[in-house]
């Protein structure tokens, strides 16, 4: 299932009801930040992060483009949630439509 950048950014408006996974690299983080209270968790980390997820809490995947947000859907589907989407466009859709990101790594 796909979620559009719009869409998101309402529903974040009420953030208990989602959480949003940020599957990139930290570096990818470190340039560009996250979508305010995404949880940043690797791709691939992300199985071994799973037990910090209720099943029945929707989760929203992002990654820059699409494809590795897709995986993890994927993944999350195959481990027992119900209700998981993926952003369309991904993170370069999310900036490229002035949405707002966090910045929470330093860049050395």
């Amino acid at each position: 299932m796909l979620i559009s950048v719009d869409d998101l950014a309402h529903v974040l408006t009420d953030a208990s009801r989602i959480v949003v996974v940020d599957v990139r690299e930290r570096d990818e983080i470190e340039r560009t930040g996250v979508i305010p209270t995404a949880q940043h968790i690797p791709l691939d980390v992300l199985a071994s992060a799973l037990v910090n997820i209720p099943l029945d809490t929707t989760v929203v995947c992002v990654c820059a483009t699409g494809i590795r947000a897709e995986i993890a859907v994927e993944r999350l589907q195959t481990r027992g949630f119900a209700h998981v989407c993926n952003v369309l466009g991904g993170m370069k859709k999310w900036i490229a439509s002035g949405y707002a990101c966090d910045k929470p790594y330093v860049c050395a």
